[in-house]
């Protein structure tokens, strides 16, 4: 039941992260991370699957729009590379996991690559939010410094992106 409605909630454009954090603290940190990894994998592909089949509708579209500059380059880079792509962006959360699911559905990337790279990609950020949960449950005082330092990395991380980000337009 939980795998399913990870699953449904990632095609929901809901957050997985609280899928994660509670599989680790109900299941624990092996059984969690695997719950998860499956169940958001499979919500992922099934996403990938509706932007695929309902994006054909809008890919001449998007095709005549993207006959030139970056974004034929980046269609292009996913055509060749579309499983380092996936990987990357699914490490570097530079687009939302849910929407990122249903944009990959237009580019020309093969499903195989998608299903693979999103699977691969998926395990740091899973692996972190279930040891998490995990963790809270067996709370223990010095995990607290972990935490808070993982915070505060993050934002800080985040802000870079989002300043490097805007200097690039």
């Amino acid at each position: 039941v939980f795998l399913v409605l990870n699953a449904v909630f990632t095609v929901l454009f809901l957050p997985g992260s609280f899928f994660s954090f509670s599989a680790g603290a109900l299941f624990g940190l092996p059984i969690g991370f695997v719950i998860v990894l499956i169940g958001e994998t499979i919500g992922g592909t099934l996403a990938f699957l509706l932007g695929r089949y309902f994006g054909g509708l809008w890919r001449s579209q998007v095709a005549a729009a993207t006959a030139t500059g970056p974004v034929k380059t980046l269609n292009h880079y996913i055509s060749r590379h579309g499983m380092w792509v996936v990987v990357f962006l699914r490490i570097v959360p530079i687009i939302p996991y849910t929407l990122f699911n249903y944009m990959m559905g237009i580019t020309k990337i093969k499903s195989r690559e998608y299903i693979l790279g999103t699977f691969l990609g998926l395990i740091p950020g899973i692996a972190l939010y279930v040891y998490l949960g995990d963790q809270i449950v067996r709370f223990d005082a010095r995990w607290l410094w972990a935490i808070w330092i993982f915070v505060l990395l993050y934002a800080l991380f985040m802000l870079v992106v989002r300043r490097w980000r805007s200097g690039k337009k």
